[in-house]
């Protein structure tokens, strides 16, 4: 049987740079199955929802 883990962080809670955050998204081993939160982008005032899952990035905005 096979263990999943689950892991919850905040990196942070200021705007990150967009490639900053593509980079991190970047180092993920293949392990990584599903990553998905909620970010800002520096010089973007929208606060954006995001899923990361097999290699593959969406973003979804979120409406005020």
């Amino acid at each position: 049987m096979s263990s999943v883990n689950f892991v919850c962080i905040s990196i942070r809670k200021h705007p990150i740079s967009e490639k900053l955050f593509e980079d991190f998204l970047r180092t993920m081993p293949d392990t990584i199955y599903h990553i998905k939160g909620y970010i800002r982008f520096t010089g973007n005032p929208d606060t954006l929802h995001f899923q990361y899952a097999y290699s593959i990035l969406s973003f979804l905005l979120l409406l005020h």
